[in-house]
């Protein structure tokens, strides 16, 4: 029944879009119809003036008008200048061409104003840069148009010298423009090129929404590719766990609570992030997967939660500690700080690493990093078992930051763990 509706609406919307292009096709037809009389009427019942023994159409605004509609509307100046050739071609009751060269100058005008609807219409929802170069090929057009609409005269004199046919002359008439044109804004384009940028100036760039940059829900048909867009967004959940990791002690020092926020922010990318991976994964999942890919989207899923969870201890279990530490304006002991520092540096290094071996497949790295887990253990005995010491001694500092210094020995020891399983599961070792 789904497939049914599917179809009819893909079968409703063909319909719909063919009768568009029919009524498009019929428009232009009869337009074109129209430009053929227009012009062919005006040959016979148009005024016409003589200037320096040149027959020219006393009004060339309106060839100039009606070819820049008729452009617009078939998007295509070679379409105009190809039917000015044609009437041309034609001869009249005494013995002329229907269309002189005089009056098909402006029609060659108004098609190169018409040709930058083309422009104009593919920069739309496009960059600032590719609306510049509409804009800047449409006021070069328009102004060469101004310009020339006062020179018409000499123009026609000049390809009449050229010689040649009537149809000739007309595309020499086009050619010359053009080439004239070009050579004469060539040493203004700096000037043009700050002007068009004053129009359109840069804007403040839009902070896009956080997202998902590889993921692609078209390459879970093709395994292999999809596994390796997959960990591209996981080593960016480990750039940004690693650059938490590494501000834990800053926000302690820094005693500023904004700068805590961003961290704590920080970690909303990695939950965004991780909540796109895990249906990635199992869409891919339901595809027959050999065993290797099989084993890879495994690893892949389970390092993906341990970054949720170590972005998750940061920010909802270490970095809130610094709230009462601010407020309070405490300090931990000069012991306990240099302790803290010490312990902090070995935990940010694995997960540095940790985050590196994934990255580059880097197996050595990531067998380091399991290796200095029961060395980071003993520390965190040995500088634990300080604390306490300093703490029966009555030291002030030491019982006001005691409850602080623990939750930040706890949490970092949890941090490590995450670092120390993504290692593990670089290994094969999940």
């Amino acid at each position: 029944m789904t497939n049914v509706v599917a179809e009819g609406i893909v079968d409703s919307r063909m319909f719909y879009c063919e009768c568009s292009c029919y009524v498009l096709d019929c428009f232009c037809f009869f337009f074109v119809l129209f430009f053929v009389f227009f012009f062919s009427s005006r040959r016979r019942h148009t005024r016409y003036i003589s200037v320096t023994g040149v027959q020219t159409c006393a009004l060339p605004i309106s060839g100039l008008l009606v070819s820049t509609i008729l452009t617009g509307v078939i998007q295509s100046s070679a379409a105009t200048i190809a039917i000015a050739l044609g009437l041309a071609m034609q001869v009249g009751p005494n013995g002329q061409p229907i269309l002189s060269l005089a009056a098909a100058i402006p029609i060659i005008y108004g098609a190169n104003i018409g040709t930058t609807i083309t422009a104009a219409l593919a920069a739309i929802g496009t960059t600032r840069d590719a609306k510049r170069v509409a804009l800047a090929h449409t006021m070069f057009k328009v102004v060469g148009v101004i310009i020339f609409m006062f020179l018409i005269t000499p123009l026609n004199n000049v390809v009449l010298k050229m010689g040649g046919s009537i149809t000739r002359q007309i595309a020499n008439a086009h050619t010359v423009f053009n080439v004239v044109m070009a050579l004469v804004f060539l040493p203004f384009t700096k000037y043009f090129g700050i002007l068009i940028m004053k129009i359109l100036p840069e804007e403040a760039e839009k902070e896009e929404a956080f997202k998902p940059k590889y993921l692609a829900s078209d390459l879970s048909s093709t395994p292999g590719i999809a596994l390796d867009q997959t960990k591209k967004e996981i080593v960016r959940m480990g750039e940004i766990a690693v650059g938490m990791s590494d501000n834990i002690i800053e926000a302690f020092k820094r005693k500023d609570s904004a700068f805590v926020d961003n961290l704590i922010d920080e970690n909303s990318k990695i939950v965004i992030l991780e909540a796109a991976i895990r249906p990635y994964l199992a869409e891919i999942g339901g595809k027959r997967l050999n065993e290797d890919n099989a084993n890879y989207a495994l690893m892949l899923l389970n390092i993906s939660n341990e970054y949720r969870e170590m972005g998750n201890t940061i920010a909802h279990d270490i970095l809130p500690l610094t709230e009462t530490f601010i407020e309070d304006n405490l300090f931990f002991s000069p012991e306990g700080w240099e302790q803290l520092q010490k312990f902090h540096a070995k935990v940010a290094e694995d997960v540095r690493d940790a985050a590196r071996a994934f990255a580059e497949h880097d197996s050595k790295l990531a067998e380091d990093v399991t290796q200095r887990k029961p060395a980071l253990v003993r520390l965190e005995k040995e500088l634990t078992k300080a604390h306490f010491d300093r703490l029966s001694k009555g030291l002030d500092e030491t019982s006001e930051t005691s409850t602080l210094h623990m939750g930040v020995m706890g949490g970092l020891r949890r941090v490590n763990s995450y670092a120390t399983n993504i290692a593990y599961a670089e290994l094969g070792q999940v």
